[in-house]
């Protein structure tokens, strides 16, 4: 009797302490690998770009860098994303990378970076069709560029230029395509002026993306930090400008947040949504905010945000969480995520994972049929948007650097780096479908 009393207290004693294991320690669930559907593979050059690929009309256009004879060269392509082939591809240029490309009509615009020079290329068959200077006698080196982060209306394009001393206007551009002359040879280039149409006393930069929503432009500056030398918060600002009047519709001044981010603006209904080291939510019509997360509720999306996606009421990004980042002194692992999901009428999470990377994220999800798809260097990662849930990973997918995912036509779309050993290094461009 006593030795089954005993025998009942070990067996006891056994389960609880693995009940207390278990609550204590991660589980190393084997992740289910998922199979693709892929849709279409194209062989493309694409490595890394400054330049986001842009969609119009079922096309997309990419900045291809190609390294040949120890020196750097882009070229622009045009892909058919219904089928994946290749449509055109461009003479190459001698520029390590471009700035943002942007389309208006039957051009594409290409900003080469550093040089204060659009190339401006045929839509139907890639040629070039004009070369312009951002320079003349009045404003040479002193409107620099910065087309990483742009926004088109009509005939207009507009980027903010970056706070550098060798520049003298900080602020945000204005450039009107219709001043180019499409008679002129393409390769004789022709100096037209672009407009400072904003700036303040501080000479903001603008680092994050410009979005333009029924022809009013929206745009950030940064805080920055403390100021002391007069002890002040130095501000941001959000405003809401007229694109056409160049007319200010309100603005407004946050010593909240920080407007440090890349692509951290995004627009749904009639909400204007931040996300950076903060989460705030503004009316687009008004600059009132319906919420402003402070820095105990929010997970920072990281200096190299890729993008934001809304989809069913919640907005989908990652941060620049590694494996390194877990393991730092002093950090919760808890608040470790480099996959959030927040609501977008709260600004609360919904639902966070870590991928253990050894590199950073540098695509954001996509979201389509109730599945978010996460693109890293280690794999494919796919999830229930709703839940969070892993569905599944496949591990044969690589993809790192500054490369861009896009969504369409329920084909998640990136370029695969299989070939970075082969010379020139390549990727499939792979388009999966999502249903």
């Amino acid at each position: 009797m006593r030795k089954a009393i005993f025998l009942s207290i070990v067996i006891t004693l056994l389960l609880s302490s693995c009940f207390i294991f278990e609550l204590f320690t991660e589980t190393n669930e084997e992740e289910s690998n998922y199979e693709l559907n892929i849709a279409w593979q194209t062989k493309t050059y694409y490595q890394r770009s400054w330049s986001y690929p842009i969609i119009s009309d079922g096309f997309a256009y990419y900045v291809e860098e190609v390294l040949k004879n120890n020196s750097d060269y882009c070229r622009l392509i045009k892909i058919n994303l219904d089928t994946g082939e290749l449509i055109w591809r461009t003479k190459d240029v001698n520029v390590q990378y471009t700035d943002q490309i942007q389309k208006i009509g039957d051009y594409i615009y290409c900003s080469l970076c550093d040089r204060e020079i659009i190339l401006v290329f045929n839509d139907n068959d890639g040629t070039l069709a004009a070369t312009v200077s951002l320079k003349d006698d009045v404003t040479s080196s002193k409107v620099g560029p910065y087309f990483k982060h742009t926004a088109v209306y009509n005939n207009y394009i507009f980027w903010g230029n970056v706070n550098s001393p060798k520049w003298e206007y900080q602020g945000l551009m204005r450039f009107d395509t219709n001043l180019i002359n499409f008679s002129v040879d393409p390769n004789e280039k022709q100096n037209i002026k672009p407009e400072l149409v904003w700036q303040t006393t501080q000479q903001n930069a603008i680092w994050t993306n410009i979005l333009v929503n029924n022809g009013v432009v929206y745009f950030l500056t940064p805080r920055h930090d403390f100021d002391a030398g007069t002890g002040t918060v130095k501000i941001s600002y959000l405003i809401a400008m007229d694109a056409e009047t160049k007319e200010i519709i309100w603005q407004r001044e946050r010593d909240f947040g920080w407007g440090d981010r890349e692509n951290s603006l995004l627009i749904n209904s009639d909400r204007l949504y931040v996300i950076d080291r903060n989460i705030s939510c503004y009316n687009i019509n008004t600059g009132e905010p319906y919420y402003e997360k402070n820095d105990k509720e929010y997970i920072d999306a990281g200096s190299d945000l890729k993008g934001l996606f809304f989809y069913n009421n919640k907005i989908y990004y990652t941060t620049q969480k590694t494996k390194a980042t877990s393991t730092s002194p002093g950090v919760d692992p808890n608040r470790v995520k480099n996959v959030i999901c927040i609501d977008a009428d709260t600004g609360n999470l919904v639902w966070g994972d870590f991928i253990k990377t050894i590199y950073n994220i540098f695509t954001f999800p996509l979201v389509d049929n109730g599945k978010a798809y996460v693109v890293t260097y280690e794999g494919l990662y796919i999830y229930n948007a709703e839940t969070g849930k892993l569905l599944g990973v496949n591990k044969t997918i690589k993809n790192r650097s500054n490369n861009h995912n896009l969504l369409y036509n329920n084909m998640v779309i990136f370029p695969n780096r299989i070939g970075d050993n082969a010379n020139p290094p390549y990727s499939m461009l792979t388009a999966i479908r999502t249903n």
